[in-house]
């Protein structure tokens, strides 16, 4: 019996009539010395996504190789200016980073970044995306930066690709993207009442993608409708932020160099769900959500699971 399992994770700007530029600009701070210190604690169990009650012993765990987790505070509003062309004002968001060292096992993880004051105690709700262990981006990584046209150190955005994957439990952190929305935020005023610290209270971490397992022994291409949805993408679009998928026809993943019978592959959610390969298909009876695993049977260790079977 086939088995799918849910993975428990863990204005001003109404002012310009009469000007002779053809462009106002108007950043709520450019100032550095405005900076202030942002922090907020995610508990943990063990891993990032846990597969303790369903494949025991492994997880994807928090940490990479630079000991080091980020996570992109996505907030509204970080400049305005007028286009006089367009008569219009033009808002744009900017994603501030956050990052917790992960050098230990332990029950927490205590993230904190920099953003200026203005900007997130005007805010009256923002996100926190993950985009897996090399979140970062850059070259030779799967995830590029988006930035602004006008304002280029701007990151407004960041893609994540699904196209190459080693279908190893312990890389499956590099391609993990979730979100968190942020339900509270507390200011920390010194004795002189002015703004020091935001405290962020947040909800629970949702992951956003799904995951395979799957037999590629001597498998290097992974085919099929699923294989179609090739990236995720988080960006800034004027007045929010808007989630993508990318969807190439024929679609393909590289699954070369695989561990074989117990490899696992990163999914992206869809209603008409296959894979192909030279082993035959798989049908996904009922589409990918995300937030799940699907394998054909669970074993008392991830050994004595068993993976989707080709048909």
């Amino acid at each position: 019996m086939k088995t799918k399992l849910l993975l428990s994770l863990t204005m001003i700007l109404l002012l310009f009539a009469q000007c002779k530029k053809k462009e106002t600009t108007m950043p709520i701070s450019d100032d550095s010395s405005d900076l202030v210190k942002v922090s907020f604690e995610l508990p943990i169990n063990e891993g990032k996504t846990d597969f303790n009650n369903i494949l025991p012993g492994g997880n994807i765990a928090w940490g990479n190789t630079n000991n080091v987790e980020y996570l992109y505070l996505a907030v509204f509003d970080r400049y305005l200016y007028y286009d006089f062309e367009l008569e219009t004002s033009i808002y744009v968001g900017e994603m501030f980073e956050m990052q917790s060292d992960v050098q230990s096992p332990t029950d927490k993880l205590y993230f904190t970044g920099m953003i200026p004051r203005t900007v997130l105690y005007q805010l009256k709700r923002c996100t926190l995306y993950y985009f897996g262990n090399n979140g970062r981006g850059g070259s030779g990584t799967n995830v590029t930066n988006i930035y602004d046209k006008k304002y280029t150190n701007c990151v407004i955005g960041k893609t994540i690709s699904f196209t190459k994957q080693t279908g190893d439990i312990d890389e499956l952190g590099n391609y993990h993207i979730a979100s968190i929305d942020i339900e509270y935020i507390q200011v920390i005023r010194d004795e002189n009442n002015d703004i020091i610290e935001f405290r962020l209270e947040m909800g629970e971490l949702e992951n956003n993608m799904s995951i395979a397992m799957l037999d590629l022994t001597d498998e290097t291409v992974l085919e099929g409708t699923a294989a179609n949805l090739q990236s995720y993408t988080v960006k800034w679009t004027g007045h929010t932020y808007e989630e993508y998928i990318e969807y190439v026809p024929n679609g393909k993943f590289d699954v070369s160099g695989n561990p074989g019978d117990k490899s696992f592959i990163a999914l992206l959610p869809a209603e008409d769900a296959t894979l192909r390969c030279s082993k035959g298909s798989y049908v996904f009876e009922n589409g990918i959500e995300k937030n799940h695993i699907y394998l054909e049977r669970v074993g008392a260790t991830v050994e004595e699971s068993l993976p989707l079977i080709w048909e």
